[in-house]
């Protein structure tokens, strides 16, 4: 029998690297799932907040990227409601996989066509984590007002929606509706485990990272504020896109007033390829979020090796206990403070201990099958 077709619409795609955890989401499950079904990909030629198409990459034709896996790169004049009528029936895909909500081209017209196919199509929207009140809180109106039309539309009948944690499916059915199809299913991981890295710890020292978007979901400022108190010795790195400017001019007026011993340096974003390697250059990962649905970046600290101070607003808790970082309510701000100041104080011991920890819940994460059934299981017509 000749496997089934899983139609994958996501609007960045690898080599783009510059959206964050979606395109890692998107890679890492087109990866794994290309071992059960035929993956066909259909995404933009350009990376997030770009207009240059990728190099060395053909647009707007197939390309076959590993077995059962094959991708397409449209020009962004090339994704109209007739293209996606024509992929649609080029492939006659059993599943389509939706990876975004607000997007026009790729969840909004997607979802208008589907509607009108009279071929049992099923369709399964990963939300990634739009619905969470942290990512709500931004731009608010437009986002709230596209959910009433939608609604309103019948754009969700008959839709499955995967939530990654228990919280994204009570924001599901909070904001799409009690009625709604939803399967919890956590994103697939990275498979990549380094070498652990040993790197000197000296007390009263310590070596901080921030890896992600710089935008005010993720946070940095409210983590910037809370270094003018701070009475160790820190080198803070942060690695991002220039997004916001308005919002990196707050953090750079902030970064100016902080004492000399904190010193923090702004660098560009980083590619997927090297951001486990440089993650283990530090002590501690950052990362005081407002909400992720998984936070790739978190999980990418603990296979490099790192422990991490985050938000209780992701779905990676009881850190403390497991001794492999911390989750911190946003509204105990010195409770941060506190956290960075005793990981200063460490020893090498202390510190090597909690970043062992931190490799090994890795492993032993990546390595549970039971993720692969979940996913077969969502991508089954009874499912």
């Amino acid at each position: 029998m000749l496997p089934k077709k899983i139609l994958v619409l996501a609007e960045w795609f690898p080599p783009g690297y510059k959206a964050g955890g979606p395109i890692r989401s998107c890679e890492n499950f087109s990866q794994a799932m290309a071992a059960y079904y035929d993956i066909y990909v259909v995404t933009t030629n350009t990376d997030f907040g770009s207009d240059l198409p990728y190099k060395d990459i053909v647009s707007n034709q197939w390309i076959s990227v590993e077995s059962n896996l094959s991708v397409i790169y449209y020009s962004k004049n090339q994704i109209t409601k007739e293209t996606l009528n024509l992929v649609i029936d080029e492939i006659m895909p059993d599943f389509v996989y939706l990876n975004s909500l607000f997007s026009f081209n790729f969840a909004i017209l997607p979802l208008f066509n589907l509607r009108k196919r009279t071929k049992n199509i099923k369709v399964v929207l990963a939300p990634r984590g739009m619905l969470h009140q942290g990512a709500l809180q931004f731009k608010k109106f437009k986002k709230k007002s596209f959910l009433t039309l939608a609604k309103a539309l019948g754009l969700f009948k008959n839709v499955s929606f995967q939530a990654t944690d228990l919280q994204e499916k009570k924001d599901i059915i909070k904001h799409i509706g009690s009625s709604s199809i939803v399967e919890v299913v956590p994103n697939f991981p990275s498979q990549k485990i380094n070498t652990f890295e040993q790197i000197n710890k000296i007390t009263g020292k310590v070596r901080l990272v921030f890896i992600s978007r710089i935008s005010p979901k993720k946070n940095l400022l409210f983590f910037l504020q809370l270094l003018k108190e701070s009475k160790s010795k820190i080198q803070f790195d942060i690695y991002g896109n220039k997004e916001d400017l308005a919002y990196i001019e707050s953090c750079r007026k902030v970064i100016e007033s902080l004492p000399q011993h904190v010193k923090v340096n702004f660098n560009d974003e980083i590619p997927n390829h090297q951001v486990l390697n440089t993650l283990a250059q530090y002590h501690l990962f950052i990362l005081p979020t407002h909400g992720e649905n998984f936070g790739h970046a978190i999980f990418e600290a603990f296979q490099a090796g790192r422990p991490v101070l985050i938000s209780d607003q992701t779905p990676w808790r009881d850190l403390e206990s497991k001794k492999i970082g911390w989750d911190v309510p946003l509204k105990k701000p010195n409770r941060f403070l506190e956290i960075v100041e005793d990981v200063a104080q460490m020893n090498q011991q202390e510190w090597l201990t909690m970043a062992k920890n931190s490799h090994l819940f890795a492993k032993k994460y990546i390595n549970n099958p039971q993720l692969i059934n979940e996913y077969i299981n969502l991508f089954s017509k009874n499912g």
